[in-house]
């Protein structure tokens, strides 16, 4: 099922487009597709497509810096994850509540995109719902165990320097990402460093926002995923005591694991939208 672009313009006047995959039948839920770091929006469109057949309004929309964003990371455009919530995020979903203004409104975030996600949640600036997580984490070392832990961190760090010394991250020269604003990885690296959220040029107390957050959300992770091991996805859910929280860890033998990773589960999404939609139903 192919979908429908949109170009949208965000306040700063860069320019983004969205996907939008029509529902097979009358809907009254629009789920939005935020990406995971490097990844541009049109990876997904299998997910969206499938969403589509199950019933769902579906969106699929990039984060700044990739795909159809305008804008491009360098040593002269930088940006942190404040600049993706103020811009990007906030421009889609002001376009999703003009045009679905009576739609339950759900986040559902791959890896980097989940955490943004939380974060434009707890700031309760726009109508939303609930989340679905899906290999989303914190990137919190101890989240790891063993020598994961010690490469983690020593990761996480690295490539925060490089950002700093060459004014970007050259992800696929790395091996890790995309080209990454300088300050992006600086919010990332940080957090993994220290388990928090404290974003450059933003005030915004995330952890005690993040803590009054009363929405239902869903997490999904699989065994075997070293980007997004259950201990890490339980540390960003920690943070989260008010919602409703439900994490489904998907072992190599659950029916509902079709082989998958960190990243192909949106190549083949069948059995993950399955239990997408057997959660959306329970909201009902």
């Amino acid at each position: 099922m192919a979908g429908t672009e949109v170009k949208l313009t965000n306040r700063d006047g860069s320019s983004t487009a969205i996907t939008h995959f029509q529902a097979s039948e009358e809907s009254n839920t629009v789920i939005v597709i935020f990406p995971a770091m490097g990844i541009f929006a049109s990876y997904y469109e299998n997910l969206g497509s499938e969403l589509a057949k199950n019933g769902f309004h579906a969106i699929t929309a990039d984060l700044r810096g990739n795909g159809k964003s305008s804008i491009r990371p360098s040593k002269k455009v930088d940006f942190g994850y404040a600049g993706q919530l103020d811009q990007e995020y906030t421009t889609v979903l002001n376009h999703v509540e003009a045009e679905f203004p009576d739609k339950r409104v759900l986040l559902l975030g791959h890896s980097l995109g989940g955490q943004l996600g939380c974060l434009m949640a707890s700031r309760k600036t726009h109508k939303i719902d609930g989340l679905m997580l899906v290999a989303c984490c914190s990137v919190y070392y101890k989240g790891w165990d063993g020598m994961a832990r010690i490469r983690t961190l020593f990761g996480t760090q690295f490539l925060g320097l490089v950002s700093s010394i060459m004014g970007y991250l050259p992800g696929k020269q790395v091996g890790f990402g995309g080209l990454e604003a300088r300050t992006v990885i600086k919010d990332w690296s940080r957090q993994a460093r220290n388990g928090y959220y404290v974003l450059a040029n933003d005030l915004t107390d995330y952890e005690a926002e993040l803590a009054k957050l009363e929405i239902p959300v869903m997490a999904v992770s699989m065994q075997g995923d070293y980007l997004a091991p259950a201990k890490a996805v339980n540390h960003l859910l920690g943070k989260m005591k008010g919602a409703n929280i439900e994490h489904l860890h998907l072992k190599k033998d659950d029916p509902r694991n079709d082989g998958y990773n960190h990243f192909n589960w949106a190549k083949k999404p069948t059995k993950l939208v399955g239990v997408v939609s057997e959660w959306i139903t329970g909201l009902n």
